[in-house]
């Protein structure tokens, strides 16, 4: 069996690094061959953490920057479209030698821009690997369309194969839920984790409005408050769409606005977060939308409790109480009465810890990913 994985990547998350781990578990593991092909190999880290994996990698068309599309000036981003079209058919063109050369049996994308460009074939099926969350009503009409040219899909969450489902675009028993895998045996998941006298909190998120960080700097400025001793790490990338600039520069006005300088640490652009992950013992994630958040998975492998909105798949992962806690939606008061009941309970908090880690042990493992993904693709090929 052969797949491609099809990506055209802006910014390297969770999400991709995912996309990369699941081809290299594909192609060492089971025999299955897998090759990724990104548009324009702009993105140097996506790139370098791909030839680290040992799987195969092609670039359509090579460039410093990638094609952004969207734009806040409506009348750029129609051009934009405009310039896109014209340019694909000659990354068709490119994509269709790698076709006929390496005769894949899968092409697995994330979106509808790198779906629209995969040819029509009988000889093989595309999927729509669905890695967010999202509300169907803000789904674009242009993208319904094109997502309808996929066979059959997955979802990183039953959250996101609900979405999918109910916003029409396919019916249930072409929806398949193929859950993230993390490696426990990580030099970094089996160390000690270390112990801070100060209560040390992460929040991780592209800088970007919808990730809440401005929700974590409310809880920081109402624990200095309330007298709490604490340190906050922000961390995440600080991308060039989505506004992200400016919402990263707002993040540092209102840092010292709230005279929080030295309650917060700003981490930027870093690729491991997992060193401040281990060091935090709460991970907050106040944020408006996520997929089956790969921190979550890394919060409760290092045993760092976590505290976030109940958006997409994260009641996947955090029963309320239970695997960590959810917190009424960006309700900065209910997430600090959530932390000091943390602190006036370590038995409590410890119990939780155990069950996260029991959770991510049993039902998020590399094997069962693989053995997941194995069986659907198997089933497809056969119809």
């Amino acid at each position: 069996m052969n797949i491609i994985f099809l990506e055209a990547v802006q910014d390297h998350g969770g999400a991709r690094k995912s996309t990369i781990e699941l081809a290299k578990r594909l192609d060492s593991e089971t025999g299955i061959n897998t090759l990724i092909v990104d548009f324009y190999g702009s993105n140097i880290d996506f790139i370098k953490d791909v030839e680290q994996s040992t799987v195969q990698c092609r670039i359509l068309d090579k460039r410093d920057q990638p094609f952004i599309i969207q734009d806040k000036n409506k009348l750029k981003e129609l051009s934009n479209y405009l310039t896109f079209f014209a340019e694909r058919k000659k990354l068709q063109e490119k994509l269709q030698k790698i076709i006929d050369d390496f005769k894949p049996d899968f092409f697995i994308v994330n979106n509808s821009k790198t779906l629209s460009l995969i040819p029509e074939s009988a000889n093989y099926k595309k999927v729509l690997f669905a890695r967010g969350w999202f509300i169907p009503s803000q789904i674009s009409l242009k993208d319904k369309y094109v997502y309808k040219k996929a066979d059959i899909f997955m979802a990183v969450s039953q959250s996101t194969r609900q979405a999918l489902f109910s916003g029409k675009m396919a019916p249930l028993d072409k929806i398949y839920v193929v859950k993230n895998g993390i490696d426990l045996n990580k030099p970094i998941f089996k160390e000690p984790k270390e112990k801070n006298e100060t209560l040390t909190i992460i929040h991780s998120g592209s800088f970007i409005a919808e990730k809440g960080h401005h929700i974590t700097l409310g809880v920081s400025k109402k624990l200095k408050e309330l007298g709490v001793p604490h340190k906050i790490y922000l961390t995440g990338k600080v991308h060039e769409a989505d506004g992200s600039p400016g919402y990263f520069q707002e993040i540092k006005k209102q840092i010292v606005d709230f005279q929080l300088e030295d309650y917060i640490e700003i981490i930027a652009n870093t690729n491991n977060i997992l060193p401040y992950m281990k060091e935090a013992c709460l991970f907050l994630l106040p944020s408006d939308t996520e997929g089956l958040p790969r921190v979550i998975m890394e919060a409760m492998a290092l045993r760092t409790l976590v505290i976030a909105n109940a958006v997409g798949g994260v009641t996947d992962y955090v029963l309320d109480g239970f695997t960590g806690f959810i917190a009424d939606f960006n309700n900065i008061d209910h997430y600090v009465e959530l932390i000091q009941d943390v602190l006036n309970h370590p038995e409590r908090k410890n119990q939780i810890l155990e069950n996260a880690f029991a959770l991510i042990q049993k039902c998020y493992s590399p094997d069962s990913q693989v053995r997941e993904m194995k069986r659907v693709l198997n089933e497809n090929m056969k119809s």
